[in-house]
Protein backbone atom coordinates (compact mmCIF):
# COMPACT_ATOMS: atom_id res chain seq x y z
CA UNK A 1 0.00 0.00 0.00
CA UNK A 2 3.10 2.57 0.59
CA UNK A 3 4.77 1.74 -2.28
CA UNK A 4 1.28 2.60 -4.24
CA UNK A 5 1.14 5.65 -2.43
CA UNK A 6 4.54 6.31 -3.40
CA UNK A 7 4.03 5.90 -7.24
CA UNK A 8 0.76 7.89 -7.41
CA UNK A 9 2.59 10.92 -5.86
CA UNK A 10 5.24 10.41 -8.24
CA UNK A 11 2.89 10.52 -11.31
CA UNK A 12 1.24 13.91 -9.57
CA UNK A 13 4.95 15.40 -9.11
CA UNK A 14 5.00 14.92 -13.04
CA UNK A 15 1.38 15.55 -13.71
CA UNK A 16 -0.86 17.42 -10.88
CA UNK A 17 -3.68 17.33 -12.73
CA UNK A 18 -3.48 13.60 -13.32
CA UNK A 19 -7.48 13.02 -11.73
CA UNK A 20 -6.69 9.18 -12.09
CA UNK A 21 -3.56 9.50 -10.16
CA UNK A 22 -5.85 11.50 -7.51
CA UNK A 23 -8.29 8.92 -7.38
CA UNK A 24 -6.43 6.57 -6.67
CA UNK A 25 -3.92 7.94 -4.04
CA UNK A 26 -7.42 8.73 -2.19
CA UNK A 27 -8.58 4.93 -2.22
CA UNK A 28 -4.87 3.70 -1.18
CA UNK A 29 -5.06 6.46 1.42
CA UNK A 30 -8.58 5.87 2.70
CA UNK A 31 -7.71 1.87 3.02
CA UNK A 32 -4.74 3.02 4.97
CA UNK A 33 -7.13 4.80 7.52
CA UNK A 34 -6.23 8.62 6.41
CA UNK A 35 -9.63 9.46 5.61
CA UNK A 36 -9.68 13.42 5.50
CA UNK A 37 -6.60 13.29 3.26
CA UNK A 38 -8.52 10.73 1.05
CA UNK A 39 -11.32 12.94 1.32
CA UNK A 40 -8.79 16.16 -0.23
CA UNK A 41 -7.56 14.10 -3.06
CA UNK A 42 -11.11 13.08 -4.51
CA UNK A 43 -12.04 16.63 -3.94
CA UNK A 44 -9.13 17.91 -6.22
CA UNK A 45 -9.47 14.96 -9.13
CA UNK A 46 -13.18 16.53 -8.80
CA UNK A 47 -12.05 19.70 -9.73
CA UNK A 48 -10.05 18.54 -12.36
CA UNK A 49 -12.64 16.41 -13.98
CA UNK A 50 -16.33 16.59 -12.73
CA UNK A 51 -17.67 14.10 -14.89
CA UNK A 52 -15.67 11.27 -13.04
CA UNK A 53 -18.38 9.15 -11.43
CA UNK A 54 -16.15 6.72 -9.80
CA UNK A 55 -14.12 9.91 -7.87
CA UNK A 56 -17.67 11.00 -6.70
CA UNK A 57 -18.82 7.20 -5.31
CA UNK A 58 -15.32 7.17 -3.41
CA UNK A 59 -16.22 10.42 -2.35
CA UNK A 60 -18.90 8.90 -0.44
CA UNK A 61 -17.76 6.20 0.78
CA UNK A 62 -14.95 8.67 2.70
CA UNK A 63 -17.81 10.37 3.56
CA UNK A 64 -19.96 7.74 5.25
CA UNK A 65 -16.47 6.43 7.35
CA UNK A 66 -16.70 9.94 9.06
CA UNK A 67 -20.34 9.57 9.68
CA UNK A 68 -21.70 12.01 7.19
CA UNK A 69 -24.53 9.95 5.75
CA UNK A 70 -26.58 12.79 4.03
CA UNK A 71 -23.14 14.16 2.27
CA UNK A 72 -22.20 10.55 1.37
CA UNK A 73 -25.72 10.25 -0.22
CA UNK A 74 -25.67 13.62 -2.51
CA UNK A 75 -22.23 12.23 -3.56
CA UNK A 76 -23.50 8.91 -4.58
CA UNK A 77 -25.90 10.70 -6.64
CA UNK A 78 -24.35 12.68 -8.18
CA UNK A 79 -22.07 9.35 -9.20
CA UNK A 80 -25.72 7.82 -10.45
CA UNK A 81 -26.53 10.90 -12.32
CA UNK A 82 -23.51 10.63 -14.29
CA UNK A 83 -23.09 6.88 -14.75
CA UNK A 84 -26.85 5.15 -13.39
CA UNK A 85 -24.93 1.85 -14.22
CA UNK A 86 -21.65 1.61 -11.39
CA UNK A 87 -23.11 -0.23 -9.41
CA UNK A 88 -20.78 0.04 -6.55
CA UNK A 89 -22.28 3.43 -6.11
CA UNK A 90 -25.97 1.86 -6.25
CA UNK A 91 -24.81 -0.49 -3.75
CA UNK A 92 -23.54 2.04 -1.58
CA UNK A 93 -26.34 4.49 -1.97
CA UNK A 94 -28.38 1.56 -0.55
CA UNK A 95 -25.82 0.97 2.34
CA UNK A 96 -26.57 4.97 2.98
CA UNK A 97 -30.43 4.92 2.85
CA UNK A 98 -30.07 1.54 5.32
CA UNK A 99 -28.20 3.86 8.05
CA UNK A 100 -30.98 6.42 7.91
CA UNK A 101 -33.42 4.16 8.39
CA UNK A 102 -34.90 4.23 5.00
CA UNK A 103 -35.02 0.81 4.63
CA UNK A 104 -37.93 0.38 1.90
CA UNK A 105 -35.76 2.86 -0.49
CA UNK A 106 -32.28 0.90 0.61
CA UNK A 107 -34.05 -2.12 -1.25
CA UNK A 108 -35.15 -0.63 -3.93
CA UNK A 109 -31.90 0.28 -4.75
CA UNK A 110 -30.13 -3.43 -3.97
CA UNK A 111 -32.38 -4.48 -6.71
CA UNK A 112 -31.43 -2.05 -8.90
CA UNK A 113 -27.95 -3.37 -8.35
CA UNK A 114 -28.51 -6.34 -8.59
CA UNK A 115 -30.66 -6.12 -11.91
CA UNK A 116 -27.19 -4.70 -13.15
CA UNK A 117 -25.02 -7.20 -11.66
CA UNK A 118 -26.44 -10.64 -10.74
CA UNK A 119 -23.34 -11.69 -9.41
CA UNK A 120 -22.67 -8.91 -6.67
CA UNK A 121 -22.67 -11.05 -3.77
CA UNK A 122 -22.51 -7.79 -1.54
CA UNK A 123 -25.91 -6.44 -2.94
CA UNK A 124 -27.16 -10.07 -1.85
CA UNK A 125 -25.75 -9.31 1.36
CA UNK A 126 -27.08 -6.25 1.89
CA UNK A 127 -30.80 -6.65 0.24
CA UNK A 128 -30.80 -9.65 2.69
CA UNK A 129 -30.53 -8.17 5.55
CA UNK A 130 -32.70 -5.00 4.52
CA UNK A 131 -35.01 -7.74 4.02
CA UNK A 132 -34.85 -9.23 7.57
CA UNK A 133 -35.47 -5.73 8.78
CA UNK A 134 -39.09 -5.60 7.07
CA UNK A 135 -39.72 -9.21 8.90
CA UNK A 136 -39.34 -10.64 5.54
CA UNK A 137 -37.46 -13.76 6.83
CA UNK A 138 -37.78 -16.63 3.80
CA UNK A 139 -36.69 -13.53 1.22
CA UNK A 140 -34.18 -12.73 3.65
CA UNK A 141 -32.38 -16.33 3.24
CA UNK A 142 -32.68 -16.67 0.05
CA UNK A 143 -30.29 -13.40 -0.53
CA UNK A 144 -27.98 -14.77 1.47
CA UNK A 145 -27.83 -18.07 -0.08
CA UNK A 146 -27.24 -16.29 -3.13
CA UNK A 147 -24.46 -14.13 -2.00
CA UNK A 148 -22.73 -17.63 -0.17
CA UNK A 149 -23.37 -19.11 -4.26
CA UNK A 150 -21.02 -16.59 -5.33
CA UNK A 151 -18.73 -16.40 -2.78
CA UNK A 152 -18.78 -19.31 0.00
CA UNK A 153 -16.10 -17.74 2.15
CA UNK A 154 -18.43 -14.69 2.62
CA UNK A 155 -18.30 -14.12 6.08
CA UNK A 156 -20.88 -11.61 6.46
CA UNK A 157 -23.21 -13.49 4.68
CA UNK A 158 -22.41 -16.42 6.84
CA UNK A 159 -23.60 -14.56 9.90
CA UNK A 160 -26.07 -12.53 8.92
CA UNK A 161 -27.83 -15.74 7.80
CA UNK A 162 -27.38 -17.42 11.21
CA UNK A 163 -28.59 -14.60 12.58
CA UNK A 164 -32.25 -15.46 10.70
CA UNK A 165 -31.88 -18.82 11.50
CA UNK A 166 -31.77 -17.76 15.01
CA UNK A 167 -34.61 -15.33 15.02
CA UNK A 168 -36.25 -17.72 13.56
CA UNK A 169 -35.70 -20.17 15.86
CA UNK A 170 -36.73 -17.89 19.01
CA UNK A 171 -40.00 -17.03 17.20
CA UNK A 172 -40.89 -20.83 17.14
CA UNK A 173 -39.47 -21.93 20.60
CA UNK A 174 -41.26 -18.82 21.85
CA UNK A 175 -44.65 -20.97 20.21
CA UNK A 176 -43.58 -24.16 21.93
CA UNK A 177 -42.91 -25.51 18.60
CA UNK A 178 -39.03 -26.81 19.99
CA UNK A 179 -38.77 -29.34 17.19
CA UNK A 180 -39.03 -26.52 14.58
CA UNK A 181 -36.76 -24.59 16.50
CA UNK A 182 -33.76 -26.97 16.99
CA UNK A 183 -33.76 -27.33 13.21
CA UNK A 184 -33.50 -23.38 12.49
CA UNK A 185 -30.37 -23.48 15.13
CA UNK A 186 -29.40 -26.28 14.09
CA UNK A 187 -29.38 -24.15 10.51
CA UNK A 188 -27.92 -21.17 12.27
CA UNK A 189 -25.00 -23.33 13.29
CA UNK A 190 -24.23 -24.60 9.62
CA UNK A 191 -23.92 -21.02 8.85
CA UNK A 192 -21.74 -19.72 11.53
CA UNK A 193 -20.53 -22.75 14.26
CA UNK A 194 -18.99 -20.53 16.43
CA UNK A 195 -22.49 -18.56 17.26
CA UNK A 196 -22.53 -18.83 21.25
CA UNK A 197 -26.27 -17.84 21.04
CA UNK A 198 -27.55 -20.11 18.49
CA UNK A 199 -25.54 -22.59 20.90
CA UNK A 200 -27.59 -21.26 23.69
CA UNK A 201 -30.84 -21.23 22.16
CA UNK A 202 -30.38 -24.72 20.44
CA UNK A 203 -29.47 -25.91 24.76
CA UNK A 204 -32.60 -24.05 25.71
CA UNK A 205 -34.69 -25.67 22.57
CA UNK A 206 -33.34 -29.36 23.30
CA UNK A 207 -33.84 -28.73 27.09
CA UNK A 208 -37.87 -28.04 26.39
CA UNK A 209 -38.26 -31.39 24.50
CA UNK A 210 -36.28 -33.38 27.46
CA UNK A 211 -33.31 -33.55 26.20
CA UNK A 212 -30.90 -32.33 29.13
CA UNK A 213 -27.32 -34.02 28.30
CA UNK A 214 -27.61 -32.62 25.18
CA UNK A 215 -29.07 -29.40 26.00
CA UNK A 216 -26.13 -29.07 28.80
CA UNK A 217 -23.36 -29.58 25.55
CA UNK A 218 -24.57 -26.82 24.11
CA UNK A 219 -25.22 -24.63 26.99
CA UNK A 220 -21.06 -25.55 28.08
CA UNK A 221 -19.79 -24.64 24.09
CA UNK A 222 -22.15 -21.40 24.36
CA UNK A 223 -19.56 -20.33 27.20
CA UNK A 224 -16.62 -21.74 26.01
CA UNK A 225 -16.86 -19.89 22.71
CA UNK A 226 -18.29 -17.17 24.70
CA UNK A 227 -16.73 -16.71 28.35
CA UNK A 228 -18.55 -14.07 29.68
CA UNK A 229 -22.13 -14.28 27.78
CA UNK A 230 -24.18 -14.40 31.08
CA UNK A 231 -27.30 -15.91 29.98
CA UNK A 232 -25.29 -19.19 28.76
CA UNK A 233 -23.59 -19.29 32.27
CA UNK A 234 -27.23 -19.22 34.20
CA UNK A 235 -28.76 -21.53 31.90
CA UNK A 236 -25.74 -23.81 32.17
CA UNK A 237 -25.76 -23.77 35.88
CA UNK A 238 -29.67 -24.41 36.20
CA UNK A 239 -29.45 -26.98 33.71
CA UNK A 240 -26.74 -28.80 35.73
CA UNK A 241 -28.49 -28.69 39.32
CA UNK A 242 -31.81 -30.11 37.05
CA UNK A 243 -29.98 -33.16 35.78
CA UNK A 244 -28.15 -34.19 39.32
CA UNK A 245 -32.08 -33.51 41.04
CA UNK A 246 -33.16 -35.87 37.78
CA UNK A 247 -30.17 -38.53 38.63
CA UNK A 248 -31.26 -38.48 41.99
CA UNK A 249 -34.82 -38.91 41.80
CA UNK A 250 -33.98 -42.57 39.87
Amino acid sequence: MDEAIVQYQKALQIDPTYAEALNNLGIALRQKGQVNEAIAKYQKALEINPNNAEAYNNLGIALLNKGQVNEAMIQYDKALQIDPNLVEARNNLGSALMEEGRVDEAIAQYQKTLELNPNLAAAHDNLGNALEKKGRMDEAIVEFQKALAINPDYVDAHYNLGVVYLNLGNILLQKGRSYEAIDRYQKALAANPDYAEAHNNLGLALFQRGQMEEGIAQFQEAVRLKPDYADAQKNLAGAQVLERKARGSK
